[in-house]
Parts: structure tokens; sequence; C-alpha cells
């Protein structure tokens, strides 16, 4: 189950100003991590098991293959060929440093030398980790979310955000209302909750009816401000993101948000607080500035950037920003030459070119009967992904019984 303290991240919720020095909000960034571990009571069904590279047999050469999880731990555990045929990477779907023993590498979502210098010198034990500049969201499959010219751009606003106190979402519904207060433009939010709900709310938990009881408190009728939409699944929010014209974020700390960066990749401009992961980040950015708008934490400083775009959109280029450093293709390459691995067993290899190799692409069409370009992204490939423990445990028998016999 998610470990350690999570009350000592919540002052950063609603507060852009933390007054204490760096090392102990890094300190307070590394309390808490979603990964899963054996003691969480309904963990196999959050057990997950991403495939960036499926293990290889060719030629009379053998390479791992790699996958990512926030599982490495319990899975390694519970399957110790695993390792024979997978290196992995870790992640925590948050902003905390993963807290894996196993895991190869590490995804720490931003490119900060600063903190991952504190990292290492604080956790000697794991100071040999690969640390990776991604989140999972750096993964998003660009091809599936792309725009849509066919659709017609008649989403004013879109939010992706469980109602949750980390999204801030009773500030992103203030900021719907003061646009419309102050540019006299009645705007609407499509807020994709992923979460059914009746009228009565009895489905909710009490924190998820405190956040609808504070937008109703700011918007009072909230059905004239937002459209609440229930889970939906990847086809249906592509549709989504490329029918509407900007995208916002109201949290101020989380993982890397899958949100905007599906957005921007569908072509569609977000509006995020420049203050968002400030910590984390260093000097990275969150987005380029030509796939989005920073604003100051509140409410009519988000109205005011989301005017911005509205005014400025024509020029704006947010796939072209989202293209210039994440994707598939992007992660692939950087994650092959980033562990050492793979350049010293993959033939013939070059240096940021790992998606152009052709012993790898022959290699897995010799295996799988698909393209290295299909089984990266093509969503229909069974053997990339699975959820749930009984589902990873049956694929990776799967590779065991082609590869270790």
């Amino acid at each position: 189950m998610p470990k350690g303290w999570f009350s000592k991240q919540k002052k950063y919720f609603q507060n852009p100003n933390i007054d204490q020095p760096l090392e102990k909000i890094f300190m307070d960034l590394d309390a808490y991590t979603l990964e899963c571990f054996e003691d969480e009571p309904h963990m196999d069904v959050n057990i997950d098991f991403t495939v960036v590279l499926p293990p290889l047999k060719y030629k009379g050469r053998k390479v791992k293959g790699l996958y990512c999880s926030q599982a490495v731990d319990v899975l390694t555990k519970r399957k110790p060929d695993l390792r024979k045929l997978f290196n992995s990477v870790a992640y925590s779907m948050w902003i905390s440093y993963p807290w894996s023993v196993f895991a190869d590498a590490y995804l720490v979502l931003y490119d900060n030398p600063v903190r991952d210098e504190w990292f290492r010198r604080m956790n000697p034990g794991r100071a040999d980790k690969i640390l990776l500049p991604f989140g999972d969201p750096d993964f998003t499959n660009e091809e599936f979310y792309c725009p849509k010219k066919h659709l017609p751009k008649d989403i004013d606003v879109i939010a992706v955000a469980r109602l949750d106190p980390v999204k801030n979402l009773p500030l992103a519904a203030e900021a719907v209302k003061v646009y419309r207060e102050k540019y006299n433009h009645p705007i609407r939010m499509l807020l994709v909750v992923g979460r059914e709900f009746g009228i009565n709310k009895k489905e909710l938990s009490d924190v998820e009816r405190e956040a609808l009881r504070e937008m109703e408190a700011t918007l009072v009728r909230t059905s004239d401000y937002i459209q609440f939409i229930p889970k939906v699944d990847s086809f249906v929010l592509s549709d989504y993101y490329a029918r509407s014209k900007v995208c916002i974020l109201a949290s101020l700390i989380e993982g890397q948000n899958r949100s905007i960066k599906e957005a921007t990749a569908a072509g569609t401009p977000a509006v995020y607080f420049r203050a968002f992961n400030q910590y984390a980040r260093g000097n990275d950015e969150v987005l380029p500035a030509e796939s989005g708008r920073a604003a100051e934490f509140s409410a009519e400083a988000m109205a005011d950037a989301i005017k911005d775009v509205y005014d400025n959109g024509d020029s704006m280029r947010p796939r072209e920003g989202f293209l210039k450093r994440w994707g598939k293709d992007k992660f692939f390459n950087r994650c092959m030459d980033s562990i050492p691995y793979y350049p010293s067993h993959i033939p013939d290899y070059v240096a940021g070119k790992a998606m152009e190799n052709q012993w790898l692409n022959e290699a897995i069409i010799d295996n799988y009967n698909v393209s290295l370009r299909e089984f990266l992204y093509n969503p229909y490939v069974s053997i990339a992904r699975r959820l749930g423990y009984n589902h990873v445990e049956k694929l990776i028998d799967e590779y065991a019984s082609r590869f270790l016999n």
C-alpha cells in the first residue's frame, strides 16, 4: 500500500510559498509514495506492468526487456525469475522519488540536479539507481492523443481530475466564474472526475463530497458552470481533449500530471499554476511556452491565463511543444540510452536512435510478429501492458515460458 507521511505534504496543497530550507522541503516531498507494497489489503488489483521493451532472442543473442511499474518490489519478490527477463523502472505516481529497493532505475519526474544530488547523499543504499527525468505521463501515446480536425472545438474548458483536495477544484471552479464576470463570456467547464455518482452522492467519500460542497458554495448553481463527466474510456477522453479550447490544472503538488500532457499532445493548450511542483522541478519546465500558460496562484490569474489562450490560441503550438521532449519514441530512446545494459547488448547501437535500430526491430518482428513501432504505439498489443496481479502474473509467465526454457 502507499507508505509514509502524507500529512507532511498537505501543507503544499494550497500554499505556493513554503518558508523552510530547500532540503527540508525535499524531505517532505519524499516522505510519501503511492507505490504498491505487500501490506495493502486490495493491492493486487492496482499492480501495473508496462513493457517498454519485451525480452528478445534473435540471431544467437538475448536481450532483457524493460518494464515500468509501481510495484517493482512486490513483483520481484513474487516472481524472482522476472529479473532474468527484464530490467525494471519504478515510479511512485507522486512527487516523491520511488522507494523501490529492487528497481534498476527510477522515474524522478524532472531534470533537477540539485534534488538528485540530495537524494543520492541522503540515500546511500539507493544512490546507484539510474535516475530518469520522466514521469509515467511522458510515455503518452502521441499518436493516440492527437488533434482531430473533424471534431469541433466546442468545449470551452476541460479539467480531468478526481474529487480530491490536492486538485484544488474549487479554485478552478472559481476561475471559471471570475472569467465569466470579468470578460462577459459564459464559458463552461467539462470536468472529467473519473468517478460514477448520482444526485444523492451516496457513492462518494466524505472528502469527495466536501470538494463538491466547496464548488457549490462558490458557484451556487454548479450545473450552470460545470458539466460533470464520470469515468470514460481513453478513446472518449481523447476526443474530449481534441474538442477543448483549453485544459486547466489547479494543483500545486502531485505527480507529473497526465491530463496536461495528453491535452497538449492532442493540440489543446494547458493553463496551470507557475508554482506547480516548483520544488521538485528546480529549473525544469512544466510545459514549453508554446504549449500553455503559467499563472500565479489565484482564481483571477487563472482566468486571465485562460483569456490569454483564447486570444492567442492561433499562434500557440501545444503539440509541437509536447513533441520536443515527450512521447513514446523519446521516452524509449532516453531509457535505452540511460541504462548501460542496452547500449552494450544491442548490436549496432547508436545513442538517441534506438527506435531506428534494425536489430531491435527485426528481433521484435521475429519474436512477436509486430514491429518495434507497433509494439510501442498500437493500443491493442496485449503483451505491452497489464493491470491487476493475476493478469500481470499471466503475462510474466508467458514471457518466462518463451525465454527461460
